[in-house]
């Protein structure tokens, strides 16, 4: 089997380098500037999420029931819904130019995954989920293909890469790459390289 072509990020030719780039288009993206205090972002005035997003986050935290839920519906609908639908259209384009293009779809279960939790094999029975999770990938579908996630919670953003749902021949062949020598050692310097962001 020939080895595949590595898996690179970049925004363009030229680029700083990977991470900067991923990282830039996060951060541009969302328009975050880090500032000690409750949240430890403020999100500016033209971007799709608000202040209000983040307590409607925490308020679903602490009323996590159907009945508050539906009460709430029109914040749901303005702070969480539309303002994800809105910040995906806004980024669809940096995503596309990175290498390997990243899909966002701005709808539900596309890049917008859903605020209903799945309660049938858990303890916990709380209907919903207070986060506002996003995902880009680079695939077919966002639930089986490697990707980038963006997680708003009610005390600040995350993000994170991974492939959730990896069949085995996929995993199997990564496993393959990851002891090459070549690929290994690249793995292990990128993410030497990466350090703490």
């Amino acid at each position: 089997m020939a080895a595949a072509a590595p898996i690179q990020f970049a925004a363009h030719e030229g680029a700083k380098n990977d991470e900067s780039c991923l990282v830039d288009v996060i951060s541009s993206s969302l328009n975050l500037t880090a500032t000690p205090g409750i949240s430890d972002y403020v999100i500016e005035d033209e971007m799709s999420f608000s202040d209000d997003t983040f307590a409607y986050l925490r308020d679903l935290e602490r009323n996590n029931a159907k009945v508050w839920f539906d009460s709430s519906r029109d914040r749901y609908e303005a702070y969480w819904k539309s303002a994800a639908l809105d910040f995906i259209s806004d980024i669809a384009d940096d995503m596309g130019s990175l290498v390997p293009a990243l899909k966002a779809e701005a709808r539900l279960n596309g890049s917008l995954r859903r605020i209903n939790r799945d309660v049938r094999f858990s303890k916990d029975k709380s209907p919903y989920n207070a986060r506002l999770h996003m995902i880009f990938w680079a695939g077919t579908h966002p639930n089986r293909s490697p990707g980038l996630h963006i997680v708003l919670q009610p005390d600040g953003v995350g993000y994170g890469a991974g492939w959730f749902g990896i069949d085995p021949k996929d995993l199997s062949h990564i496993r393959d790459r990851i002891l090459e020598d070549a690929d290994g050692d690249a793995l292990l310097s990128a993410i030497e390289s990466a350090g703490t962001v």
